[in-house]
């Protein structure tokens, strides 16, 4: 197998910044089934003024998670309260801009076409799975769980305390 490209590992190491940075803001057994970073249009939190800030978006199969950098400004919205999708292509069919939109707000991102395709599609699948009473989330087994926990706990994000009485929790379901 050939090596990557200077360009390709630039790319797969933004493409785990991205994972990482929406890891470290999911709830306990939430799982990240996507995740592209891009740019959107923001209000900075201090004086409430539109600026252009980057980030990440990620899809789970509960929620659309928006992080937006500098202030980590995290935004989401749950699957169930999606009314809308909308792709429209920018920058001379370069990018592409998506809109989730909710009844009390939206969410966009801008990226490359690529990565707004895949974001659609993980949206897409994601709210088709949520609908469909047959099927049940992979994070319902408490074992998927308490791992998770350990992942978090590992990485210092949980105290011992929230460790074991979480733990204690899920053991109870066994």
């Amino acid at each position: 197998m050939a090596e990557k490209s200077w360009f390709e590992r630039k790319l797969a190491k933004r493409d785990q910044k991205a994972r990482d940075l929406v890891n470290r803001n999911l709830a306990v057994g939430e799982e990240l089934l996507c995740a592209r970073m891009g740019t959107f249009d923001d209000m900075a939190p201090f004086n409430k003024k539109p600026f252009f800030s980057s980030g990440v978006m990620g899809v789970t199969p509960v929620r659309i998670i928006r992080i937006s950098d500098p202030y980590l400004n995290v935004r989401s919205i749950p699957l169930e309260h999606i009314s809308a999708i909308n792709q429209s292509v920018a920058g001379g069919g370069l990018f592409s801009k998506v809109t989730i939109v909710a009844p009390d707000q939206s969410l966009d991102i801008q990226c490359n076409v690529e990565n707004a395709e895949a974001l659609v599609t993980a949206i897409e699948e994601a709210r088709k799975a949520a609908a469909s009473p047959s099927l049940t989330p992979a994070n319902a087994d408490p074992l998927v769980q308490i791992e998770k926990l350990a992942e978090l706990h590992t990485k210092g994000i949980l105290s011992d305390e929230e460790f074991a009485k979480k733990k204690v929790e899920l053991l109870g379901k066994i």
